[in-house]
């Protein structure tokens, strides 16, 4: 297992160093208040197409590894491929309108001023090819072939960045940097679904849903449903704080400070790719949350290297001008962000552990506490200390997450090892 997280973490590891190589490409292309308002869209796509996409990549995953589950691969493929595609019909049903009537009650909330139709419907059609890649990428784990998922990886990064570099330096849109820049994520990700659904889905497609298996899978999702909405407050209480009192430029310092710690976060995700199908392959729940614990330890470690790392690169890029000066600040938020960056990828793990005992209803409830109070730290501190209020923020309210679903998990393990021990006896 160690050897698959290794090639995972590597593609990662290489994408991260290119992206940094490239990111002073970006801030240089891209006006401060321009580089905000992309940051502010870019953040908040993924988590909106995690509420349109009804949360069932994570049953899909499970029941796809599970050695119990007795639906046929092809059958779980089919019935939640064409479900996902229903759904994404029933959202477009609800945006045309919108995008015709008053596309500027949405994008407003973003700071734009400018192109603000365009902006919507590249708004919408992101969200759309986000759910698709959502599910693409979550088949690409069941499978458990590392090799499908760090090529994926690559393939993404380097088509995503060579369109970037093309569409803002040429100007195709002819219009501004954020346009242009949501038009190259849309064209690389559709791209790539396109060549990735013939490989990997079309071949398993069958004419018939199991209706039976997809009931099965949305009582287990449906706690987790409200977690989109609960993730979409999470990224906008202070992003919106932020823009609210501070202005684009303060969101843009902000946004970049969460952006070059997201090694952090795709460390965590290298680790998920191989660890998930493996927890939900064990039998015995007490070991499930034992081998959960060594694993946070083991990332714990290796994301405190990680950040000290990240911080030491990008002070020499501060130093030699490599970044901006007009980022200097981003060096402070860092520090005080990174704790609560750990936290929340440490969470990802005890998530795990909350669906394995299909306890999913208790995560749902750990992330209203936190959403709580990230809101109510974020009204205390960011009207005063803006990007640093925000950092702290993030870090007390996702601390507080970790250490409740912590208390949670051992509490209900505890329990569990009795009945276990009885039974093997």
């Amino acid at each position: 297992m160690l050897k698959k997280i290794g090639f995972v973490a590597f593609a990662e590891i290489i994408t991260k160093g290119a992206g940094y190589l490239l990111l002073p490409i970006f801030l240089s292309l891209m006006p401060k208040s321009e580089f905000g308002e992309f940051g502010f869209y870019f953040n908040t796509v993924p988590t909106v197409s995690l509420l349109v996409g009804l949360s069932l990549y994570v049953p899909f995953i499970k029941s796809y590894c599970s050695n119990s589950e007795s639906t046929a691969k092809d059958e779980i493929i089919t019935s939640i491929f064409i479900s996902i595609f229903t759904v994404i019909v029933v959202f477009f049903l609800i945006a045309v309108p919108v995008g015709i009537i008053s596309p500027e009650l949405v994008v407003s909330f973003f700071g734009s001023e400018h192109y603000l139709t365009e902006k919507y419907w590249l708004f919408i059609l992101l969200i759309s090819t986000g759910v698709f890649s959502l599910y693409l990428y979550s088949l690409l784990i069941a499978r458990n072939k590392t090799h499908e998922v760090y090529t994926y990886i690559l393939l993404k990064f380097f088509l995503v960045s060579a369109t970037s570099l093309v569409f803002i330096y040429l100007n195709i849109s002819e219009r501004d940097s954020v346009v242009d820049r949501l038009s190259e994520v849309l064209a690389s990700e559709a791209s790539l679904l396109a060549i990735y659904f013939f490989y990997t889905v079309r071949g398993s497609l069958k004419a018939k849903v199991n209706w039976d298996y997809l009931i099965r899978q949305m009582r287990v999702a449906l706690p987790l449903i409200p977690l989109g909405i609960i993730g979409i407050f999470s990224i906008l209480f202070d992003r919106k704080f932020i823009l609210e009192y501070h202005g684009l430029s303060e969101l843009a310092s902000y946004n970049l400070a969460l952006q070059l710690l997201i090694p952090v976060s795709m460390l965590m995700s290298s680790v998920q790719t191989v660890w998930s199908p493996h927890l939900y392959s064990i039998d015995n729940t007490y070991n499930a949350f034992k081998k959960t614990l060594f694993t946070m330890k083991i990332a714990l470690i290796f994301m405190i290297f990680g950040i000290i790392l990240i911080w030491v690169v990008i002070k020499v890029s501060l130093l030699y001008g490599i970044i901006n000066m007009e980022y200097n600040e981003v060096l402070v938020i860092m520090s005080y962000v990174s704790l609560g960056i750990i936290a929340m990828a440490l969470s990802q793990l005890c998530n795990n552990m909350f669906v394995y005992l299909n306890k999913t209803s208790l995560q749902l409830y750990v992330a209203i506490l936190v959403v709580i109070l990230l809101f109510l730290m974020s009204y205390i501190f960011i009207p005063d200390y803006g990007s640093v209020g925000g950092a702290i923020s993030i870090s007390i309210s996702n601390i507080f997450g970790l250490l409740v679903s912590l208390l949670i998990l051992k509490k209900m393990c505890k329990f569990i090892v009795p009945q276990q021990i009885k039974t093997t006896i």
